[in-house]
């Protein structure tokens, strides 16, 4: 496994001070002891973070979340953790999850959000781009988007008092919701040629880009954004379904309904075979 310096922070850390017992309280709050064999997405709310970082985080979806459960009255679902203003909302994204397909959701948790974000530096967007930048961010429960600062890059509190952001729930694009139009996502690292999937948890949690489909080829599997001429592979798509701008409220993506959003397992995408 290749090293990077956060990592190896995080080992150094959990090495000098170890966890509590599974089922113990860390300040106020329990512990919980996840397996790491991909599991289903809980039918409602998010499941519990941990304070064990990246030893013991929730494992990766087995298929993709209905993206609903992070919604309820009209706002986002944040986190279920006791310490509202945790940093990174304790997740942690791991270099050894490694199957970042559409059917594992990407590597996405269960309640992640992609937030694009105006007037906050360095990666302040321009509305006018043809393709904005968009962080993997999950919700504290003092109503701050967080990034995981094992992913790159990392910029911990997205949506400061005077920034605007817009975020958004996502799913694997599946064939009939994409067309001429739809806002989607792909992975935020265009040196790769051919452009590939997250390689792990790493890079999945990090950024992605979001921009507007001009054309989809399906015999070839790819797709094409507005103002751009790269070709992105279906299955390292996704599509953005439900937004919610700053202080307004989740709703649907023009032209969707409430439950043509939930995708099924046999309606993904999968890479081809070299």
């Amino acid at each position: 496994m290749r090293s990077i310096p956060v990592t190896l922070w995080v080992v150094s850390f959990v090495a000098q001070a170890a966890p509590p017992a599974d089922g113990a309280l860390f300040d106020g709050e329990p512990q919980v002891t996840y397996s790491q064999k991909a599991e289903p997405p809980p039918a409602t709310g998010c499941r519990q973070p941990t304070r064990k970082m990246a030893v013991n985080q929730p494992p990766p979806l087995s298929r993709p979340a209905n993206p609903w459960q992070a919604v309820k009255d009209g706002q986002p679902v944040p986190l279920p953790i006791t310490l509202a203003s945790a940093t990174s909302a304790h997740v942690f994204a791991r270099e050894e999850i490694t199957q970042c397909d559409a059917v594992h959701d990407h590597c996405f948790r269960d309640c992640s959000w992609l937030v694009e974000w105006y007037g906050k530096e360095p990666l302040d967007n321009d509305k006018q781009a043809p393709m904005q930048v968009a962080a993997v961010a999950s919700l504290r429960p003092d109503g701050y988007f967080v990034t995981a600062p094992t992913a790159g890059p990392g910029y911990p509190t997205l949506n400061g008092a005077d920034d605007d952001f817009i975020a958004y729930r996502s799913v694997p694009a599946v064939k009939r919701l994409l067309k001429p139009g739809v806002k989607v996502a792909v992975p935020d690292w265009f040196q790769d040629e051919p452009i590939v999937l997250p390689r792990d948890e790493v890079r999945a949690l990090a950024s992605w880009r979001t921009g507007v489909v001009r054309k989809v080829d399906f015999d070839k599997g790819v797709l094409f954004i507005k103002r751009s001429t790269k070709e992105w592979p279906l299955s390292a798509v996704r599509v953005l379904v439900l937004k919610y701008p700053k202080g307004g409220k989740v709703e649907l993506m023009e032209g969707l309904s409430k439950d043509e959003i939930v995708v099924k397992p046999d309606e993904l995408f999968l890479p081809k075979a070299d």
